[in-house]
């Protein structure tokens, strides 16, 4: 679907701002509640575990190329709170960043 792929280039392109659906909705020229229905018809997942997929998949890339403390890989990637960050890398990956890191 072309609003799905351009709402979530957007999202990689703007991951580390603090999006909203409604933001995203803007962009694509649609309303967020039909930007949620087509989000959950095509990707099978709603608009904040789409930015935290991307955003995660960033932040386990700057673990494994950079020596950027995690605070700051937190904060690079959109998250304001390490600990929020930490669990949400966590519940997804399996592990904390740091034992992430370490493997």
């Amino acid at each position: 679907n072309y609003i799905v792929k351009n709402a979530i280039k957007f999202m990689y392109e703007n991951y580390k701002l603090k999006l909203s659906l409604l933001d995203v909705a803007e962009h694509c020229y649609i309303s967020n509640w039909h930007l949620s229905k087509l989000l959950n018809k095509y990707t099978g997942k709603g608009f904040f575990e789409i930015i935290n997929i991307i955003r995660l998949d960033k932040a386990k890339e700057l673990l494994r190329t950079t020596s950027y403390k995690i605070q700051e890989i937190s904060e690079m990637i959109g998250f304001q709170d390490v600990t929020h960050f930490s669990r949400i890398f966590k519940s997804y990956v399996g592990v904390s960043p740091k034992d992430y890191r370490s493997n």
